[in-house]
């Protein structure tokens, strides 16, 4: 990664007049029970954080300071989240401002009020946009990736050959079997202007390749001049207003000849990790990513209000914690915790042993619980002698299995559980409670 200082004097001179607006409104549908409760970026994630604090961190350590956040679904925890100071390093001379910019009803939308996509969410606040910032640029950001990214070199990139590039997209290379998932694209190599560009292809026939097995794919990151932005999202097509980057917005700009590419490498870390956990798989596959040590770098450090250890091999008050994290407020009683997330107020009791599983905020666990392969969600009570094992097909009755057999484990799905054993095992349910 270049050194804050390398980057060219115009970036480090427009910093003020550029604005990050961060997309943090989204359902998540694909993760299922984790998003009936809170939005995709205010969901859980490491132990200690949600998922919004890695494009937040990414904002600090960029030292970007002009950050509104934009919000719709579930968005109470979210705005909880944010309103608790953040731990940040004695390097950082002020905390940056976090606006909340809120599905909220306004004089001329009559009960149209709710965001219809990511373009309509930025249309409805450009008014204050334009009132409270005034921006020359606007970088659009995802709230719910894990990534570690520097914003200037995107910018720096960006301004550059600034007669033609009015919107830049930054996009990463990805197995062609994920396309269907993201905005893909084509560029010209010389130019890294973007010649082609298909929202969620669903035929492989039109999907543009690097090679048979990898295209680009666009990672919901974008630069735009703000009144080219503004002109764009002014425009009507058929009657009615864009109402989506991938769909309406970037496909318009690549047929003026205004699209151009940012190639993720130029802008990461030494690791070039990139996700979009959308789905429970994912989510899990990224949790052990960040357990082994995969994601971070830690000249980019991370933020957020909590705390945690990681543990190798070691032992304490007749407890065993190997290549475990284990989060502030958790209490673990004569347990057995293997390659697992831990995270905040998680108590585990007697004889009970976690393996190759993400326990989640305020869960108990009873005595002489077995998982392995497991989430277990937030305020759950696992009953004592529950054996939940993603390699031993035996709970799909009562737990969500998932595609790669992760098993998820609610409160409601426990409650089931727990009445099934109460009508067809009587002696057992004494020992599960």
């Amino acid at each position: 990664m270049n050194s804050f200082m390398q980057y060219s004097k115009d970036v480090i001179n427009i910093k003020n007049d550029t604005l990050v607006l961060i997309l943090a409104g989204g359902k998540g549908t694909r993760l299922h029970e984790f998003t009936v409760y809170r939005s995709k970026p205010a969901v859980h994630f490491g132990g200690i954080y949600r998922i919004i604090d890695f494009t937040l961190s990414n904002c600090i350590n960029s030292h970007f300071d002009n950050i509104g956040i934009i919000t719709q679904y579930m968005s109470y925890s979210l705005h909880r989240h944010l309103s608790i100071p953040w731990n940040l390093d004695h390097n950082r001379q002020a905390v940056p401002h976090f606006n909340i910019l809120q599905a909220a009803q306004r004089y001329n939308d009559g009960n149209n009020s709710w965001y219809n996509g990511t373009a309509d969410a930025v249309r409805k606040n450009l008014d204050t946009i334009k009132e409270t910032y005034n921006p020359k640029y606007i970088i659009i950001l995802s709230g719910d990736h894990i990534y570690q990214m520097d914003y200037n070199a995107l910018l720096d990139d960006h301004i550059q050959n600034q007669d033609k590039k009015r919107c830049t997209v930054a996009y990463v290379e990805i197995p062609k079997e994920e396309a269907k998932e993201f905005g893909v694209l084509d560029l010209d190599q010389k130019t890294n202007q973007v010649t082609k560009f298909v929202e969620k292809p669903q035929n492989e026939s039109l999907i543009p390749l690097v090679d048979e097995n990898t295209t680009l794919a666009s990672m919901g990151i974008y630069v735009f001049d703000a009144d080219y932005l503004t002109e764009l999202l002014e425009l009507e097509q058929d009657g009615n207003k864009m109402m989506d980057f991938g769909k309406d917005v970037l496909p318009h700009a690549m047929a003026e000849n205004h699209l151009y590419g940012h190639n993720y490498s130029k802008s990461s870390l030494a690791n070039t990790y990139w996700r979009d956990v959308g789905t429970l798989d994912s989510y899990y596959e990224a949790s052990m990513d960040y357990l082994h040590g995969r994601i971070l770098d830690d000249s980019w450090p991370m933020h957020t209000s909590l705390s945690a250890k990681k543990f190798n091999m070691i032992d304490f008050d007749s407890c065993i914690v190997k290549k475990s994290i284990i989060s502030q407020g958790s209490k673990l009683e004569n347990a057995k915790i293997v390659n697992s997330i831990i995270s905040e107020d998680v108590i585990v009791q007697d004889g009970s042993i976690i393996t190759n599983s993400i326990i989640l905020p305020d869960v108990t666990i009873g005595k002489n619980v077995e998982l392995n392969g497991c989430i277990v969600t937030s305020g759950c009570v696992v009953p004592n002698n529950l054996k939940a094992d993603t390699f031993i097909n035996k709970t799909a009755q009562y737990f969500r299995h998932t595609d790669k057999n992760i098993i998820i484990i609610t409160q409601d799905m426990l409650e089931r559980y727990i009445a099934d054993q109460r009508e067809t095992n009587s002696y057992y349910l004494k020992e599960i409670i």
